[in-house]
């Protein structure tokens, strides 16, 4: 029987090629209908959850909203200095209608005034208050209007209409304020508040903030922002119809869709959905509304987009298939390619990655052996580094054979000419910079030891130079207790004393001063001496080890920063950082 024969590709070319038409072009193709179904699925809800959330947000800022409202109201009636004053509010809305039948005009207008003068005080204009109505329904009428309104501010007597409704929602909540939402066409809504007689607690009138709704409107969305949804503010506290008090979006006939919901009468597949929560200090519902049909124009777009990017997808993929072939020969080139970088670099490290085939086992095998002798080779310097360090600690651990010559010689100079005192001085600030420099062998030293060292250094230096040498030591206090490298300041000092002051004629200044500035500790060594050439500081000693200690222990990135003018005087800057323990070097308390 003759086996069957299979269609065989003679290259890996057209393998690869049929290979990524199985695996690529119909999975593709698959996932990209998953997709569509699933971010349509997943707009709507990340978009129903951002609604919630938002109404959550619009909920605490109208109960902040809402509480400034009460609060006024509260300040408005009641003094704060005393609730039973013959002329406060209470009481005065407590007396009888022949009271007020017999008030003269002269304390009808001292009445007016005071009110008036109170309510500028206590209703803020950022309550957009539309008009406000003290009334005890026996005789006495106060009303503020800050629109225009042919309503008088004072009306004492009986005879006439009441305010439908008012009164009883006054009534019904029971000494809290009431909040009384009207139609939105009317662009109000009301507070309403029973005033009690603290005494007896008898009601003797009651309280109405007519407020502009715009308030509202300082807290929600505007319709721009809103594109297929709306939000609402209801009242449906009082029964009957709920109001719709305030609204933004722009969903069209959105009374009639909250009327539905209210009803019960919205199916939320006719293409709504709506979402609630109460506000505890208004008892009014914050409503979002969303129009499902725009949101199904935005999930088409969605599905184009996807539709697109895998037909896009398609393109690549057997735009892969035919350079793939291009690509076999790149481990070959990577393992070409750092052979030849080691062979002309040396100290190349290889940064190519490599696979698991036969090539790619070469490849990382050889790596493995250029790592290696690069840590051979950074061991090797690491060695050489630490063997600087211990040279550079058997540095500065000598003490200056001259500055220690003429120290003993001027102490011995002292003690002959009768000045055992100086001598004495001398002799204590020489151990205690012989005390800084040994420190039980400890490289860190605290920066408050280190100003001590300088200032006993200074101290004999001023012995030897008398009125020639001055000096000014201004550290802050913040950083005396903070962790530095010993032996710092001091060869910096005797650089300005021996190369800038001893060559000036006349008296000299030597100022140091140290603060603290983003985690860093600042010192400034400036003197008034001659000066020097830009670059001439790099060719002495001095500066040059105190340079090669600092970016030993601390790293390059901290140096010494030397400015000086031939002629005026020279400030170096030294930058430390606070706090900083470097590795291998340890202090001990």
């Amino acid at each position: 029987m003759e086996k069957r024969k299979f269609v065989k590709f003679k290259t890996i070319r057209g393998r690869l090629l049929c290979y990524m038409a199985l695996l690529g072009i119909l999975p593709l193709l698959l996932l990209g209908i998953i997709s569509y179904h699933v971010s349509r699925t997943l707009t709507m809800q990340q978009v129903v959850k951002i609604h919630e959330y938002n109404i959550e947000s619009y909920d605490k800022n109208l109960t902040v909203l809402f509480e400034n409202i009460r609060h006024s109201a509260r300040d408005f009636i009641y003094d704060s200095a005393s609730n039973i004053r013959a002329d406060s509010i209470v009481m005065l809305l407590g007396k009888d209608p022949s009271y007020f039948s017999e008030l003269s005009a002269y304390r009808q207008h001292e009445i007016l005034e005071e009110l008036d003068k109170k309510t500028l005080s206590v209703i803020p204009e950022s309550l957009m208050v539309n008009r406000l109505v003290l009334d005890n329904q026996n005789g006495f009428r106060y009303t503020k209007s800050y629109v225009v309104s042919t309503e008088p501010a004072l009306y004492l007597g009986t005879d006439r209409p009441l305010e439908e409704g008012v009164y009883e929602a006054a009534q019904a909540a029971n000494g809290k304020e009431c909040f009384l939402g009207r139609s939105e066409e009317t662009g109000l809504f009301d507070c309403v508040k029973l005033i009690y007689n603290l005494r007896n607690f008898a009601p003797v009138g009651y309280l109405t903030m007519t407020i502009d709704s715009g308030l509202l409107g300082t807290v929600l969305p505007t319709g721009e922002e809103l594109e297929g949804s709306s939000y609402a503010v209801v009242d449906s506290t009082a029964g009957g119809e709920p109001r719709v008090v305030f609204s933004a979006g722009t969903v069209e006939n959105l009374k009639g869709v909250i009327g539905d919901y209210y009803r019960g009468g919205l199916d939320m597949r006719d293409g709504w959905q709506v979402g609630k929560m109460t506000n505890s200090v208004s008892g009014w519902d914050i409503l979002y509304v969303l129009d499902k049909d725009v949101l199904a124009v935005s999930s088409n777009v969605i599905g184009m987009a996807t539709l697109g990017i895998c037909l896009v997808l398609v393109v690549i993929v057997g735009l892969i298939g035919v350079l793939l072939t291009h690509i076999i020969n790149r481990p070959l080139d990577k393992l070409g390619n750092a052979i030849r970088q080691v062979d002309e670099q040396g100290d190349y490290k290889i940064t190519e990655e490599f696979g698991e085939d036969e090539i790619g086992q070469i490849g990382r095998r050889f790596k493995r052996m250029v790592e290696q002798n690069l840590a051979l080779k950074d061991s090797l310097y690491e060695t050489g580094m630490r063997q600087k360090e211990a040279q550079l600690q058997a540095l500065q651990a000598q003490i200056n054979p001259h500055f220690l010559y003429n120290t003993l010689d001027s102490i011995y100079l002292m003690t002959q000419m009768g000045r055992p005192k100086e001598a004495g001085d001398m002799t204590l600030a020489l151990s205690e910079i012989f005390k800084l420099s040994l420190n039980h062998g400890r490289e860190f030293t605290k920066v408050k030891e280190e100003v001590s060292h300088v200032t006993n250094y200074l101290y004999i230096q001023k012995m030897r130079y008398g009125e020639k040498l001055n000096f000014l030591i201004d550290v802050a206090d913040d950083m005396m207790e903070e962790r530095m490298l010993k032996l710092i300041l001091q060869p910096i000092v005797e650089n300005a004393i021996y190369h800038g002051l001893e060559p000036k004629l006349g008296q000299g200044t030597v100022r140091i001063s140290g603060r603290m500035a983003d985690g860093e500790l600042i010192f400034e060594i400036e003197d008034n001496g001659v000066g020097m050439e830009k670059d001439d500081w790099k060719k002495g000693y001095g500066l040059t080890n105190v340079r090669q200690r600092i970016q030993l222990y601390y790293g390059v990135t901290y140096d010494l920063e030397v400015e000086s003018r031939p002629g005026e005087g020279t400030r170096i800057t030294v930058r430390l950082p606070a706090g900083v323990q470097t590795a291998g070097m340890r202090w001990e308390d």
